[in-house]
């Protein structure tokens, strides 16, 4: 039944593909062009503006005049970012004490070669530390490494086309990261032209790329067809659709197994993700502008989920195993209003909805799951990116109904310029009563007689400087609600900071 299983997963993949190819035919773009407020025309003639634009995450800039030189008579561009920046969090278990805070320096060095005039090498290289300054009744830990973030060939206009060929580890990341912000193996086509957009990728990891962490079990053996096709009909305004099929084929894992604590496998899973997005902006005279984010999603599937008992130290041992159809939605409505008086005040509202499970014991989960590539960052018209569901608890969107409410300034910069100010405001509700919460944050969990989980605050602070310097901090909380017992009123709390040089 598992093998049967796969084959129609596949199946189901190659159909899917065959869609996708069928609306990149018609036209579409290699990934969103321009950063987090506006898309932005970028000159898709030039094989080194698009590795660029491809190769600099959304939440990163560079500056216009970077170091080049030739090499072999080509040009090769080196650029990157110095990093320092620090991470607190405390009570995220208000039953011990694991308050834990550490430093995160690193430096990122980009380098983009022109190998030809018909295909351009990029590859990301990162050196990063992590030192814990203090830890709350546990040793403190520290420990460096190199990771490579990116390594890829780009081939722009193929036999003179529009279609463009990406190969290698590269990056993943919508606008909002609430599909994916992800660094994949993968192999990748573009079609680049005009107002209509997308891409087709098929990845699956292979290779180790950082000294310190192996590829996670969950990881291993799951390959993934990743799709975007847009139209945008404005700078403002846009639609697109999104794909994810994601066919794991690595061994079921066999009851009375042992294996060690850091290569369970929990889960294996055999889904598909479908959903569009849409955005406008809409001036209202004298009123300033109103922005409008919709986000639409559906999965379907097929997961069998391992359960594991403690076996010896470090060691857990295979106890049982399930199967389970998989069924569900989610979607979101955030509104920026821009008021029209000094300083761009804007006021945001959203809502997000994730659909939860009214009957745990059958074989029917109709939990919506996210795709496991999500970063849930973003922002509404400020200049800093944050966890829009909440710094300190950053939920996933399953068995939820968030509300959140912000409302956003410029403010003076330490270092001249403008800087930007947010405070905002959310509240958690299970949809069906459970005694488990989708965050990775929190280690107690709910009791599964009430719906209040609790209540976020986030103030956020940032600006940026001559393209070279970035700031951005983040101060958060969050309130433990009735779900909790009597851990209710509690307050977690969360800080990060980080500063950039790019050069």
């Amino acid at each position: 039944m598992k093998r049967l299983s796969r084959i129609i997963a596949k199946a189901k993949a190659l159909a899917l593909t065959s869609v996708i190819a069928s609306i990149l035919a018609a036209g579409a773009h290699a990934q969103e062009i321009g950063g987090a407020d506006d898309d932005e025309d970028i000159d898709i003639s030039d094989p080194i503006a698009i590795a660029k634009q491809l190769g600099v995450s959304g939440d990163d800039m560079r500056p216009d005049d970077q170091f080049e030189m030739a090499l072999f008579g080509r040009p090769l561009i080196v650029g990157g970012e110095l990093e320092a920046a620090g991470q607190a969090r405390r009570n995220l278990d208000p039953d011990t004490g694991d308050g834990i805070a550490r430093l995160t320096p690193e430096v990122q060095v980009e380098f983009l070669y022109a190998l030809s005039d018909n295909a351009v090498a990029f590859a990301k290289v990162k050196a990063f530390s992590e030192d814990e300054i203090w830890s709350e009744g546990q040793p403190r830990e520290s420990g460096a490494g190199v990771d490579i973030r990116e390594a890829w060939v780009l081939v722009p206009r193929l036999f003179g086309s529009n279609v463009s060929l990406q190969i290698g580890k590269q990056q993943y990341q919508d606008r909002r990261e609430w599909w994916w912000n992800e660094n994949l193996d993968s192999v990748r086509f573009h079609y680049m032209d005009g107002a209509v957009s997308g891409y087709l990728g098929l990845a699956e990891t292979f290779v180790r790329t950082s000294t310190l962490e192996d590829v996670h079990p969950a990881e291993q053996e799951v390959f993934r067809i990743l799709g975007n096709a847009a139209y945008a009909w404005g700078r403002h305004d846009r639609i697109e659709a999104f794909l994810l099929s994601q066919n794991d084929h690595s061994s079921a894992t066999q009851i009375g197994a042992i294996v060690g604590e850091d290569d369970a496998d929990e889960e294996d899973g055999d889904l598909t993700w479908l959903g569009v997005r849409g955005r406008t902006r809409q001036k209202l005279d004298d009123f300033g502008k109103l922005y409008v984010n919709l986000d639409l999603a559906t999965v379907n599937g097929e997961v069998t989920e391992a359960e594991f008992d403690d076996a010896a130290p470090g060691f857990l041992e295979a106890v049982d195993t399930v199967q389970r159809n998989v069924s569900s939605w989610a979607g979101e409505l955030a509104l920026s209003w821009e008021l029209p008086f000094d300083h761009e005040t804007v006021i945001s509202a959203a809502y997000a909805y994730g659909a939860g499970d009214d009957d745990p014991a059958d074989n029917e989960d109709k939990n919506f799951r996210q795709t496991g590539l999500q970063g849930n960052n973003g922002k509404f018209r400020g200049i800093s990116r944050f966890r829009y569901y909440g710094e300190t608890l950053r939920p996933e969107l399953s068995n939820i109904g968030l509300a959140t409410v912000s409302a956003g300034s410029v403010a003076p910069s330490p270092m001249g310029g403008e800087g930007w100010i947010e405070l905002v405001y959310h509240n958690y509700r299970q949809v069906e009563l459970s005694t488990t919460f989708q965050t990775d944050r929190l280690d107690v969990d709910p009791d599964g007689l009430s719906r209040d989980i609790g209540d976020g605050v986030d103030l956020v602070y940032s600006f940026e400087l001559n393209q070279n310097w970035e700031f951005e901090a983040t101060l958060g909380g969050f309130r433990y609600g009735e779900a909790f017992g009597t851990n209710e009123g509690k307050w977690a709390s969360s800080f990060s900071f980080k500063l950039d040089y790019n050069f």
